[in-house]
């Protein structure tokens, strides 16, 4: 009877292995109103970490006015209704908001401020808002209401109170840091007051590891273009010498990648080959390699507005894999559509926003912590007299699978792991003699899903990983390996 029990739980395991994820179906952000210019945080991450939930940040219009709102989202959609940051008849738009957690995976955010433009006193000002998880959205407090026109900001939360903001006044770049929580500037620099031709539309992200900060900005050529320049604090207060992002043809300065708490890689877009297309450089900053002018979005059409999120998967010492989820605007001929998409596995996705007329924006969080990743790449589409805000998501399998040598085995092997019974962390290796796509899952004795440890293509080797069981109760569970070829399944026992 017992040997009955184990084959069966065996065969449901075989039949409810987890298939590659796709693009969920469109999720309705907001309804009802006309919202548009959707956001997240700009990139300050510690290295590995995301959040169970996290905010994006809108314009919601309203005749002639607009407001800022903001709305938590998690891996469902958005958790509650848009909190009013503005509520008022004056336009409020270009919103933006920095937030962090300082210590360490998958921790609530506790910091937040949020910045935007409004021309309640006649001039376009910034002004801002305070978040601290224990006591809400504090009042709000004008970071620039200088009688010059300030545009495109960018915030970055820097601890638990200050934050970093670059905007653009009067064609130069400014740089502030503010204490959020008692409305008291700390620095205040003009970071093109040098230079005679005009700058603009700053984009900021910062390296947790060395507390430093990146910029990046356009500045007129002689013949009207924009080329991209950026500059980075080698030793604050002191910044670096600007040097060239993008010089070639017209460019628009796109910010950076995510990659992972990583902001030395700068994505802008360029007319250089005809058509607006989406290029890649890495900046020589604390790194080794540098690359520029990467191609990575090549079509006879218009491609732009690109957002990334690149997640490393460690295989061996020396071996790196990535995950790529990404999405852009793209208008061909009649149409605007936002296109998703997915390496190395490559399932594309897309979404018809309608005619060329459109004004389409879109926005990608940084990660949610699901046991894997998830992220959302939100987009506004008009419906009858409104413009809702939409979201597919995409799930993310991690692993951290290491390579225990060179040396190709003879058989596929699915070893016990060992200690076994563990408590509550275990060591799983497998061997695959030729290269294959591997899955490696857990799970409990009612044949239920617990974790995806492997799901990317490996090459011919051994390999081992572990799965810490601090979560799950003591009892039974199996974990089963599947490449091209072979499939095994086998039981481990944990006990606390």
């Amino acid at each position: 009877m017992k040997k009955l029990i184990v084959t069966l739980l065996i065969a449901v395991i075989q039949t409810c292995y987890s298939q590659p994820t796709y693009w969920s179906a469109p999720v309705t952000f907001t309804h009802g109103h006309i919202d548009k210019n959707p956001s997240f945080s700009s990139k300050k991450l510690p290295m590995y970490t995301t959040y169970y939930w996290e905010f994006l940040i809108f314009e919601r219009h309203s005749g002639a006015g607009s407001n800022v709102c903001v709305i938590k989202v998690d891996q469902y959609g958005p958790q509650d209704t848009a909190t009013y940051l503005t509520n008022d008849n004056f336009i409020n738009r270009n919103p933006c908001i920095g937030y962090g957690t300082y210590s360490g995976w998958a921790e609530s955010i506790k910091y937040a401020t949020a910045v935007w433009e409004t021309n309640k006193n006649g001039t376009w000002d910034l002004y801002s808002r305070y978040f601290n998880l224990y006591t809400g959205w504090q009042s709000e407090f004008p970071v620039d209401s200088s009688i010059y026109n300030k545009s495109n900001p960018q915030a970055l939360q820097l601890d638990s109170t200050s934050f970093a903001v670059v905007y653009e006044r009067e064609s130069d770049i400014i740089f502030k840091i503010i204490n959020a929580q008692n409305h008291t500037l700390i620095h205040d620099t003009n970071l093109t007051n040098s230079i005679s031709q005009d700058c603009g539309n700053p984009k900021i992200a910062g390296f947790d590891y060395y507390n430093d900060i990146v910029i990046t900005y356009e500045q007129k050529k002689p013949d009207g273009k924009n080329a991209i320049y950026f500059t980075f604090q080698d030793n604050f207060p002191v910044w670096s010498a600007p040097d060239t992002v993008a010089y070639l043809g017209d460019n628009r300065n796109l910010g950076f990648k995510n990659d992972f708490g990583q902001p030395c890689e700068a994505l802008f877009e360029s007319d250089r080959i005809g058509n607006w297309n989406i290029y890649l450089t890495g900046l020589p900053i604390y790194i080794i390699y540098y690359y520029q002018d990467t191609l990575i979005i090549n079509t006879n059409v218009e491609n732009t507005n690109f957002e990334g999120y690149l997640f490393p998967i460690i295989t061996s010492p020396d071996n790196y894999s990535y995950y790529q989820a990404g999405a852009y605007v793209e208008k061909a001929q009649d149409s605007i559509k936002v296109r998703l998409t997915d390496a190395p596995h490559y399932y594309p996705d897309s979404v018809t926003i309608g005619d060329t007329t459109k004004d389409v924006s879109i926005a990608m969080n940084n990660g949610l912590f699901v046991g894997d990743v998830l992220v959302w790449v939100i987009y506004n589409k008009d419906s009858l007299s409104f413009s809702n805000l939409y979201g597919k998501s995409k799930l993310i399998i991690i692993g951290d699978v290491k390579k225990m040598s060179n040396e190709l085995p003879n058989k596929y092997t699915l070893h016990q792991n060992f200690p076994n019974p563990f408590n509550p962390v275990t060591n799983i290796r497998f061997d695959i003699p030729r290269s294959s796509q591997v899955k490696l899952i857990i799970y409990d004795a009612l044949g239920r899903e617990v974790a995806t440890l492997v799901n990317e293509k490996l090459n011919a080797g051994s390999y081992e990983t572990d799965w810490d069981g601090s979560s799950y109760p003591s009892g039974v569970y199996f974990y089963r390996v599947e490449t091209n070829e072979f499939i095994y399944v086998r039981k481990m026992v944990m006990i606390k």
